[in-house]
């Protein structure tokens, strides 16, 4: 007898791997990058100790053990699948509140994928100033950079985040050691006023927060408009890496040191809690969880 079933996220990336045979094709059907889509495989063959697939670079092929195993999936899958779209079919309005930074370095470039699974719900983003979500209320989800005790809401983590320096390319060519900071215009988000002091004292390095030059520091209203004017060049911003990923990989901002600290803050999932069943709720709930939980895999 299998003492521990493995994940179900796992045995529906398999299910949909093993229908279409391209781990890229399986990606893009469930919104995941291809290594994520292969790491689970092979964490899936791990736990049932033999293989699924043959790889031929990038095309793959069933192992009899895994066609037999497809088999015996695919209808417990159509069967959810079909229960659930029942469950789902009257749609609804799904009012979501993020941070400006949030919802275009994470949100939006993933959204497609949840449209794609649930067209059917009636989508209504309101950007919020309020990163933390101290002052926000009419919403069905929000989604804050918070550390915050919501005793009327339920709450979950949703991504935890790590925070470091971000800066132009042509402003880190001169940096090599944090103490450096000394001497920088630092890009301040008035929400988060000890981020920088934070991160400097667990780095070893408390002493610039006092340094002559933070008479020249910027402060900014939101976390988008910091990273704007890092880019600009005009200062160095504390950037989570949530929501910097994607100018890192584009080369626009760059982490001029290797120290990462992690925050005490972390994006939190808030809801209602009399809309918590609501079929357009638990599916937003179930998709962005899966979603971060690839954010963390990566």
């Amino acid at each position: 007898m299998v003492e521990r079933l493995p994940s179900l996220k796992s045995l529906e990336v398999f299910v949909q791997a093993g229908k279409c045979l391209s781990f890229g094709q399986t990606a893009l059907a469930l919104g995941l990058s291809a290594s994520a889509v292969s790491r689970r495989i092979g964490a899936l063959e791990q736990d049932l100790g033999l293989a699924l697939f043959v790889r031929h670079g990038k095309s793959v092929s069933l192992t009899p053990a895994g066609a037999q195993y497809l088999d015996d999936l695919a209808p417990a899958f159509a069967a959810i699948r079909s229960a659930t779209e029942a469950l789902s079919e009257s749609g609804g309005r799904l009012v979501i509140t993020t941070p400006q930074s949030f919802a275009v370095s994470w949100l939006i470039p993933r959204l497609s994928s949840f449209r794609a699974q649930h067209p059917e719900v009636d989508i209504d983003i309101d950007v919020s100033e309020d990163i933390t979500g101290q002052h926000a209320d009419d919403f069905d989800i929000g989604i804050f950079l918070s550390r915050r005790h919501w005793p009327e809401r339920h709450v979950e983590e949703l991504v935890p985040i790590s925070v470091f320096p971000v800066c132009s390319p042509a402003l880190a060519a001169g940096m090599r050691d944090p103490a450096q900071l000394a001497d920088q215009t630092l890009l301040h988000v008035r929400q988060l006023p000890k981020a920088w002091d934070e991160w400097l004292k667990q780095v070893g390095h408390g002493a610039v927060a006092l340094s002559p030059a933070r008479r020249k520091d910027m402060r900014f209203n939101d976390v988008q408009l910091a990273l704007e004017a890092a880019q600009r060049g005009i200062g160095v911003a504390i950037g989570a890496d949530v929501v910097v990923a994607d100018r890192l990989d584009k080369g626009i901002l760059v982490a001029p040191f290797e120290q990462r600290v992690r925050s005490a803050f972390s994006y939190q999932l808030v809801c209602t809690r009399s809309r918590l069943r609501a079929p357009e709720v638990r599916s937003f709930r179930r998709w962005i969880r899966a979603s971060a939980e690839e954010t963390v895999l990566r």
